[in-house]
């Protein structure tokens, strides 16, 4: 059991604050060939529904959180899952998880979760991707490009912003 998030939340900062280990890029949704896609698992459907509005030659990777054990057949060779059985008391996913997650290569990251997931953004935090884009979070700069909610916005408005914009990046 989780007993506070303050150890995962200062960490979370602690990387923030280093100089940055990636080379951040300015990168457009066509530009991408290797994105990894965050979101939890409750809004699989939804994101699904979303992908299949996209058309390209994208390779896909799925990071996503559960507060339940996800069945085998809801997972693909593309998916990585971190559950909350997982996670010590601290809160913090194994460091085997950890290090399959930054060995993902992508291009972009896309973050689709619009509430605070703690063990989601300390992975973020982490990885290399030379863009990261997703809905702006109470502490800390995550993202390159990311999105200011007024309100808890469904998972597909959040789509359609955030791949509107990347879309209409120019770049060169």
């Amino acid at each position: 059991m989780i007993l506070s998030h303050y150890f995962i939340r200062k960490k979370i900062l602690s990387i923030l604050a280093q100089p940055a280990t990636r080379q951040p890029k300015g990168l457009s949704l066509p530009e991408a060939e290797h994105i990894l896609l965050v979101y939890t698992y409750p809004d699989k459907e939804e994101v699904e529904a979303c992908l299949a509005q996209v058309k390209g030659k994208h390779q896909w990777t799925h990071l996503l959180f559960s507060e339940v054990p996800v069945p085998e057949t809801a997972l693909t060779s593309d998916t990585i899952v971190c559950t909350k059985k997982e996670l010590d008391a601290k809160g913090f996913p194994p460091e085997a998880l950890v290090e399959k997650v930054k060995s993902v290569k992508a291009d972009l990251l896309i973050d689709l979760t619009t509430d605070v997931c703690y063990p989601l953004l300390y992975l973020v935090a982490q990885h290399t991707a030379g863009m990261k884009a997703g809905v702006k979070k109470p502490f800390g700069e995550f993202y390159d490009f990311s999105l200011a909610l007024n309100s808890r916005e469904k998972i597909s408005y959040v789509w359609q912003q955030i791949v509107f914009y990347l879309q209409t990046f120019r770049t060169k």
